[in-house]
Formats: structure tokens, C-alpha cells, sequence
């Protein structure tokens, strides 16, 4: 599968699928996009910042309703896929945020 991406010339540093395999989150350092693979169409693109860094991982909830981002430059943050708000969950005062892992009962790890 090839994938254009909507911020082109940009080099992908993670990627991830949604749980029920509908869409697909990529991060760069320009900022987060999500595609709808069935329609090939860009639903979102988040986290536009200058401070973004490198989106190390992304994971989808479990539900589908947030996409969280693991970054070099601003922490982890949360995107609610329904209203496109970016919430800060932690800035990270020791750096960056290498990974990330949400377990089965929704526990967000890193």
C-alpha cells in the first residue's frame, strides 16, 4: 500500500491502525493525519505546531474517539477525533516520549 500523505515531502515516523481497521493515524514532524482507508479520504490533520518534534507513536482508543501522540517536542496529547481538540495529557519534563502502549482496560502507558 502506497500512502501520499496530505504534507508531502514529509518523512513518516510512526504510524498506526484504528481497532476496527477503518483508519490510519500517521505522525511527522509537521504534524498527525488520519485517513479513512476504506474511502482514501484525509478526515483529520492535528498538532500543526512548530514545537511538535517527532510523533514518536500514536495509538487509537479503543473506541476510536482519540488518537494520542507521543512527541519529542510537546509531550503526549490526546485528539478527540469527533471535535479535533488536542488536550495535553503530560509535557514530559524528563524529554521525549520514546513510547507508548494502551493495555486492554484502557490504561494508557508510557
Amino acid at each position: 500500500m502506497y500512502i501520499l500523505t496530505a504534507m508531502q515531502n514529509q518523512r513518516i515516523d510512526s504510524l498506526t491502525f484504528s481497532p476496527d481497521g477503518g483508519l490510519i493515524a500517521l505522525g511527522h514532524r509537521k504534524g498527525v493525519e488520519v485517513w479513512n482507508l476504506s474511502t482514501r479520504e484525509l478526515v483529520l490533520v492535528a498538532l500543526e505546531d512548530e514545537s511538535l518534534g517527532s510523533v514518536n507513536s500514536l495509538v487509537f482508543s479503543s473506541d476510536s474517539q482519540y488518537l494520542f501522540a507521543a512527541t519529542s517536542g510537546l509531550g503526549l496529547r490526546a485528539i478527540n477525533l469527533n471535535t479535533r481538540e488536542a488536550l495535553t495529557i503530560s509535557t514530559n519534563p524528563f524529554g521525549s516520549i520514546p513510547a507508548m502502549v494502551l493495555s486492554s482496560t484502557n490504561h494508557l502507558y508510557y
